[in-house]
């Protein structure tokens, strides 16, 4: 997937402030009134935003791709951090096929998702509102099946559930490497659909999707799907916390009448994590969890967009070179000149 690019409105002035729209120990009746005087000020997470006059003469619109800011989120803390911020590359299936919101002045689309289940919470700001606006909220629940909330003290009470979050299913992959001056563990997770502790998160997982892979959507669960999740693993306060890095599903089907083949149906590494070598390993534990079974006979990939595409070819070069499989076919073309080149002194 490309790479996608933090974007704010902050000026180095506004940038003092101590949050965009959030402030620690302030209730809900303050905190509204602290947004309105901060959205004046034109103080958010999103970039500057374009104003389009062709949704009717009453009627301005912006760009939904623009409006929206995500970020995953663990701790407090990062609410009030500009870095990791990121910025949906499909929103058709969301709201229209312009991409477009209509009826709003100033608006910013601000969602946290917490780190291990991605449960959403969304905080829409605006500096006016037209009567005839777009509903964002029914747009939204329409997309987030497991649910969001509008609430921060819900939210910071799921944050606090993903601190003691365990993965559902096998872990079937670990690995730890070098970041900075500390080596980073991750661990991957293969996960039945069949796993009743993992339908609601399914539901924020896919939702995601929809903002990513373009004409993506939910799948219907049978026995045949499977789920690969990797997360990352950091210890806190002498306990694991799971932070998921990427996802994956797949779809069995027969190939013949003693094989059968492993179709990788949907496949995302979250906009924090691209760029960093983590698809290949995402895939590479799809790859190996096949060649468990001695009955996959092959490997394929439902529609791959061009980037997932050109990720699989130098991964597929590298799992050849690793094998040895030039190496072996080197050495059988020594013996075949030899055995040429002996039998002429015959």
């Amino acid at each position: 997937q490309p790479e996608l690019k933090t974007r704010s409105r902050y000026s180095s002035k506004l940038n003092q402030t101590k949050t965009p729209f959030l402030q620690k120990k302030e209730d809900s009746r303050r905190m509204k009134a602290i947004m309105k005087r901060k959205l004046s000020q034109k103080i958010g997470y999103g970039p500057s935003i374009k104003r389009m006059k062709d949704s009717g003469p009453n009627l301005s619109s912006i760009y939904a791709n623009e409006a929206m800011n995500f970020k995953i989120v663990d701790t407090e803390d990062q609410f009030y951090e500009t870095e990791g911020i990121f910025h949906p590359t499909f929103t058709n299936q969301v709201f229209n096929d312009e991409e477009k919101i209509s009826g709003y002045t100033g608006l910013n689309i601000d969602i946290f998702f917490t780190s291990s289940t991605l449960r959403p919470y969304v905080n829409i700001l605006y500096e006016e509102k037209e009567k005839k606006a777009d509903d964002i909220n029914k747009s939204l629940k329409a997309l987030f099946k497991g649910g969001y909330t509008t609430k921060l003290r819900s939210f910071q009470k799921w944050m606090k559930e993903d601190n003691q979050f365990k993965p559902p299913g096998e872990n079937i992959y670990s690995f730890a490497r070098l970041e900075g001056n500390w080596s980073a563990k991750y661990e991957m997770y293969k996960i039945s659909p069949q796993d009743k502790d993992f339908e609601q998160i399914s539901l924020n997982y896919q939702a995601l999707l929809i903002f990513f892979i373009d004409g993506a959507s939910f799948i219907e669960v049978d026995p045949y799907w499977e789920y690969y999740v990797l997360y990352k693993v950091e210890n806190k306060n002498k306990k694991k916390n799971y932070q998921v890095v990427g996802y994956a599903t797949t779809y069995s089907y027969s190939g013949n009448a003693k094989k059968y083949t492993k179709r990788i149906s949907q496949f995302l590494v979250l906009p924090p994590y691209q760029r960093r070598g983590f698809g290949s390993l995402l895939l590479k534990g799809v790859y190996e969890d096949a060649w468990k079974e001695d009955i996959c006979y092959e490997i394929t990939v439902e529609d791959p967009s061009d980037e997932f595409q050109s990720m699989r070819d130098i991964f597929d070069i590298k799992l050849i070179l690793d094998r040895g499989f030039f190496s072996i076919f080197t050495k059988k073309m020594k013996n075949f000149q030899k055995d040429k080149i002996t039998s002429r002194n015959y």
